[in-house]
């Protein structure tokens, strides 16, 4: 974890490790939030979803 003033980075390979300790997770769409959810069943509040332009949320086949 890259600890910078009132937030830290976190980068996606260390997600899983760090994910617990990290107040907060911040994720680009509902989708990642959800999938992150079935992992971290009790993470309700600690992730969020904050839409970033050209990232859909729906799953393409």
């Amino acid at each position: 974890m890259n600890k910078s003033d009132n937030f830290t980075t976190i980068s996606s390979l260390n997600l899983f490790d760090e994910a617990l300790e990290a107040d907060r997770v911040v994720v680009a769409t509902e989708l990642q939030r959800q999938d992150l959810l079935i992992d971290f069943p009790s993470g309700q509040k600690k992730f969020a979803t904050i839409p970033v332009g050209g990232v859909a949320d729906k799953a393409t086949q």
